[in-house]
């Protein structure tokens, strides 16, 4: 009965998320089709727990609603309460010992630089996307889908664009806008075509350190080697997240990153993963908008400004109300709405609140916040959904007009000159100066004249276009029915030709009967001497008269049985052939028919 509870508490859990944040194949606004269709249930989550944070761990429950698969890995065995308990959420709790001696700032990173790694192996390839965060990150899914959806998973893809980085004129700071990183393959430059680009960002897919170093070659040294701390420092910001992969995980096996881990000492667990998929090959994507957008970032866009975050958050959701004008009116402007779309995590920093529990619940606050505002933006969406429907079938029809017109100037010179002047080209370059002084109602006139005239063309064109149609199936209509008729005629003449040499073969094998019974005559009668030029003349003329008489007998029997075996012979012929000439005029009929239709 337990085990039955746990698995309907998880079906209602499901069912809730799926109601909330849909399938992801779009984000909110947006109606674009995904390139990779993916939802939350294609999605996984691992972080580093430590036992002591175990209740901030717990805190992020209230984004993961219990769907997207979680493994935690902590610094002590999980007890069978926790084990339990963690089943409740779709939590996988486990345990990788802390480093001793430590070879970074905290006992904790080399687990939390292999946790990507090591759920992996737990999850197998049952999942596209792994959420790799701090036990104090929050994601947002609806943005999170959006920004997935034009990503390959299949890819060896580490997604994020906050990264730290020293150049060498300061100390290093996240999220550095000169970082190193490349764009997505997919990203559309164009909007962003005056922008000056905050590192020159070479398309990647994947991101590999040969084009990083290729774009950048005064950032490293000759043999490509990721800049490392103390002389510089270059990596993920572990707290801001990352999203990888399930290609990418399937591309670096956990025991490569663990010996290259245990082989390293630097700032933190980030550092290490950073430098491992760096030394394997790869490294960090942007999403896009950082490198052309100073200050919007997808991940952690502070940097761990909560309160900024919340502050955005509260003047869409305080000035997000229906005006007097029926008009929706916001104290959040267009720059406050772009970050807000945009952001998929934020770093909470639970070592700056005077406790853990305080850190716990402004996660949990934060979340429902934003869950507000996307309800606000839903039903903003709805409220405009008819203007922007409205708006798409005028842009449709105004699409299906320009076809038409050019359909039509193909068929037709002057449809061809009026549509130009319809689009605005007209003739006037070729007139010198004597459009310019047309005034501009003399113009409009003249272009709503030449648009009549124009559909007016087409029609003809059309009309002219279906009584041509009319006329072929016309004419295949009547030469397949003549066809037919033919076949018919050739087929009776056949049958009355079969006839005549019937009658014929019938007479002469009377004929040859006759004479077979004289001459069997003359052998049985021996001629005497000097009578056989006689007998002969005799023999021939008495044939003669027995055929003549034999021919008068057997006349009455001979002409019956003939007319009967004749007629016989007429009636199957004629039954024949107009079976067969109904089953070409049926056929015909069919054929002329499916030409018409």
């Amino acid at each position: 009965m337990a085990r039955q509870g746990m698995h309907f508490q998880a079906s209602l859990l499901l069912a809730v998320v799926t109601l909330r944040f849909g399938s992801g194949s779009a984000q909110t606004g947006d109606a674009r089709s995904s390139r990779f269709p993916v939802s939350v249930h294609d999605i996984v989550a691992a972080l580093p727990g430590d036992v002591d944070h175990m209740d901030v761990a717990r805190a992020s429950r209230i984004w993961r609603k219990g769907v997207i698969r979680t493994y935690i890995a902590g610094n002590t065995p999980p007890t069978p309460e926790v084990v339990a308990e963690g089943l409740l959420h779709n939590e996988t709790w486990a345990y990788y010992p802390d480093d001793k001696p430590r070879r970074s700032m905290y006992a904790g990173d080399t687990r939390a630089g292999l946790v990507p790694f090591l759920a992996h192996a737990h999850f197998g390839d049952t999942y596209s996307w792994l959420l790799y965060m701090d036990d104090d990150t929050v994601f947002f899914p609806p943005a999170l889908l959006h920004l997935l959806r034009d990503f390959d998973p299949a890819i060896p893809y580490f997604i994020t664009d906050h990264l730290w980085y020293a150049n060498g004129t300061g100390p290093a700071t996240h999220p550095h806008p000169q970082a190193p990183r490349c764009l997505p393959c997919h990203f559309d430059e164009a909007p962003y075509a005056r922008r000056r680009r905050s590192f020159p960002a070479p398309r990647g897919c994947p991101c590999t350190p040969q084009l990083l170093c290729a774009a950048a070659p005064r950032v490293f040294n000759a043999h490509c080697d990721i800049p490392r701390h103390p002389a510089n420092t270059f990596s993920m910001h572990g707290g801001a997240g990352a999203v990888l992969s399930a290609g990418l995980l399937r591309a670096v096996g956990l025991d490569f990153m663990e010996a290259c881990s245990l082989s390293l000492q630097s700032t933190g667990g980030d550092a290490f993963i950073s430098i491992c998929l760096w030394q394997a090959g790869y490294f960090v994507t942007d999403p896009g908008l950082s490198v052309f957008m100073e200050g919007v970032h997808a991940f952690d866009p502070g940097p761990e400004d909560r309160l900024g975050a919340m502050r955005l958050l509260a003047a869409y959701i305080d000035g997000h109300r229906e005006g007097a004008d029926r008009h929706w009116v916001t104290t959040c402007d267009e720059a406050c709405e772009r970050q807000l779309g945009a952001m998929v995590s934020l770093h909470i920093r639970s070592r700056s609140f005077a406790a853990l529990d305080d850190a716990a619940s402004f996660i949990k606050a934060i979340t429902t916040l934003y869950e507000v505002y996307q309800e606000l933006l839903h039903h903003k969406e709805e409220r405009e959904r008819p203007a922007a429907e409205a708006a798409a079938a005028a842009e449709a029809a105004a699409r299906v007009a320009a076809a038409a017109a050019a359909v039509a100037a193909q068929k037709l010179p002057d449809v061809r000159t009026a549509a130009a002047a319809a689009n605005g080209t007209g003739t006037g370059a070729a007139g010198g100066g004597s459009e310019s002084a047309e005034s501009l109602e003399d113009q409009a006139h003249r272009l709503a004249m030449d648009k009549t005239k124009a559909g007016a063309q087409a029609a003809v064109v059309a009309g002219a276009m279906a009584e041509t149609e009319a006329e072929t199936e016309a004419l295949a209509a009547a030469a397949a029915k003549e066809t037919v008729a033919g076949t018919a005629a050739g087929l009776a003449a056949a049958a009355q030709e079969e006839i005549v040499v019937s009658e014929t073969g019938h007479d002469a094998a009377a004929g040859d009967g006759v004479v077979a019974a004289a001459g069997e005559r003359e052998q049985t009668e021996p001629s005497k001497p000097g009578e056989a030029g006689q007998a002969s003349v005799e023999g021939q003329e008495a044939g003669m008269v027995l055929e003549a008489t034999a021919a008068g007998q057997e006349a009455p029997g001979t002409a019956a049985a003939a007319g009967q075996e004749a007629s016989t012979t007429v009636a199957a012929s004629q039954e024949s052939s107009d079976a067969a000439a109904a089953g070409q005029i049926a056929a015909a009929d069919q054929g002329v028919s499916a030409a018409v239709r």
